[in-house]
């Protein structure tokens, strides 16, 4: 039971990157029959708000929400980062390029965001020790696959690339941005609520 409660992460991580992969395909088709990019952000995230609205009902009706004017604000911040910018970034970048090269290019998330965390101060590089080796190697690794990538096929690619890569950054920064949040807020948010709290200022 301690195995599976272990390995339990590990594949809801899959899962989420099974989820990415198919969103971008389905998204790929939805650009390539004309529809716009950001309408289409706007509907993914008003169908998220409404699954997510009885969810937070049901599963956390019992807890007090926290939605205080600081938390709302932080929120917000989040949800133009890592939404907002991102997502329509992220479409407008899809129409160009294919979605096997957008998967691909999403492996400089966790780059990205082991670089901000250094810069930050919220994490040490130690190249003495294995670990600290591993982490700088894979950044390099993420960094430069996505460079590849970007330069592979004409303007179109690069535009749709950069595009990308920039939208990328900003999911980094608002992934730094929630850890901040999480751990030195004396507040305690609720998962479903956070969620469906940024779907809609983001559909706002």
């Amino acid at each position: 039971m301690a195995s599976v409660k272990a390995c339990a992460p590990y594949f809801y991580m899959i899962v989420s990157q099974f989820a990415y992969a198919g969103s971008s395909i389905l998204g790929k088709l939805a650009l390539g029959q004309g529809l716009s990019a950001l309408v289409f952000v706007v509907y993914r995230h008003l169908i998220a708000m409404l699954i997510l609205a009885p969810l937070a009902y049901v599963l956390e009706r019992n807890r007090r929400p926290n939605f205080s004017f600081g938390v709302m604000l932080k929120i917000f911040i989040l949800a133009m980062l890592g939404i907002t910018i991102q997502q329509n970034v992220y479409y407008v970048g899809l129409h160009l390029i294919s979605p096997t090269v957008a998967s691909a290019l999403g492996n400089v998330i966790p780059a990205f965001t082991f670089l901000l965390a250094i810069v930050l101060r919220m994490e040490k590089l130690n190249l003495k020790t294995v670990r600290g080796r591993a982490k700088l190697v894979g950044a390099i690794f993420c960094i430069t696959g996505a460079l590849i990538f970007t330069f592979w096929k004409g303007d179109a690619w690069l535009k749709g690339s950069a595009l990308m890569l920039f939208g990328y950054f900003a999911c980094s920064v608002s992934l730094v941005l929630q850890f901040t949040n999480l751990k030195y807020s004396r507040v305690e948010i609720d998962e479903v609520r956070f969620e469906w709290a940024e779907c809609m200022l983001d559909y706002i």
